[in-house]
């Protein structure tokens, strides 16, 4: 152990030697380069020593207006020149007033027929026609019912027991009747409310079997289909 410590201390006590010499080397340097007349003093600030007072900057003297600077300061400045005032807006264009639509012109008036031309009376003559007709047709039809009833009248009879027991009542008959006057079918369209009196209607019609026959003019196919009411009543027989 003694000779490796040796050698450490002997490492150390080189290490401080050159430490030492390389301090000295550099004192003399720096005091060749120091130029010649000035010193150089180094001052160890005691532990009591303050910092040195700053220097406190003067103010800057106040300057004094001469005569001429007054005068540029009293001289008003100069006035802006006035600005030119906008243009009035042009007036917009009015707009014209619609032309006036052209009147329509008249349709031409009827010309009234020429003297002498008589103009074609087809529909009025072809109504006149049919009015005339019907109206014909309607009478012959009325008379012929008339004659019609009349006939079934000759050939009505109430039934006794009816009679006896005071019964009443209507019976209507459609009869369809042929130009020839034969009576082709009947059937009761309404009834009495008893048998004896509705079996009593249906045995006139065929009794009275052939009727007065129907005009052609008023016929259908050949025949002619009738409504007829029979009414049975004690104080009267037929209407």
């Amino acid at each position: 152990m003694r000779p490796a410590g040796m050698t450490l201390a002997l490492l150390l006590a080189l290490i401080l030697h050159w430490a030492l010499l390389s301090g000295l080397y550099m004192l003399i340097g720096q005091a060749e380069s120091t130029p010649s007349g000035s010193t150089a003093t180094v001052r160890v600030a005691a532990p009591g020593d303050g910092p040195e007072p700053l220097a406190t900057p003067r103010a800057p003297s106040p300057e004094v207006a001469t005569p001429e600077d007054q005068r540029e300061r009293a001289e008003p400045s100069e006035r802006p020149e006035p600005s030119e005032p906008p243009e009035p807006p042009e007036p917009s264009e009015r707009p014209e007033p619609p032309e006036p639509s052209e009147p329509p012109e008249p349709s031409e008036p009827r010309q009234p027929p020429e003297p002498g031309s008589e103009p074609a009376p087809e529909a009025d003559s072809a109504e006149g026609e049919n009015a005339a007709t019907d109206a014909g047709a309607g009478s012959k039809r009325a008379s012929w019912e008339d004659r019609l009833r009349a006939h079934l009248a000759e050939h009505q009879r109430y039934p006794r027991q009816a009679r006896l027991r005071g019964r009443e009542g209507q019976v209507i008959l459609v009869l369809e009747i042929a130009v020839s006057g034969d009576v082709r079918a009947l059937a009761l369209a309404a009834r009495s409310g008893h048998a004896s009196l509705d079996a009593a209607a249906r045995r006139m019609a065929e009794r009275a079997s052939p009727v007065p026959p129907p005009p052609a003019a008023i016929s259908n196919n050949g025949t002619v289909s009738v409504r007829v009411p029979v009414v049975f009543a004690l104080s009267r027989s037929l209407r």
